[in-house]
């Protein structure tokens, strides 16, 4: 990977902040979370798409609200 994730991290959250100015919170979340799915999908083994996904949900109580958007911990 020859990007930093805090470089994408920050972009996507400015083009996210913009987006949320004009539309509809639960679709655009809706959206990136496809994406983010189908782009997994696309790249990885089916085995390691379950990983992820299975990470996912494990995870999902330490998902931090948007108001607090500041470098991934």
């Amino acid at each position: 990977m020859n990007e930093n994730i805090n470089d994408v991290y920050d972009v996507v959250g400015r083009v996210t902040a913009t987006l949320l100015e004009e539309h509809d919170p639960l679709a655009l979340a809706a959206v990136l979370m496809v994406m983010g799915m189908r782009i997994y999908k696309t790249v990885l083994e089916p085995d390691e798409y379950q990983q992820i996904v299975d990470d996912v949900v494990s995870k999902r109580d330490r998902v931090i609200p948007i108001d607090t958007l500041g470098p991934i911990q």
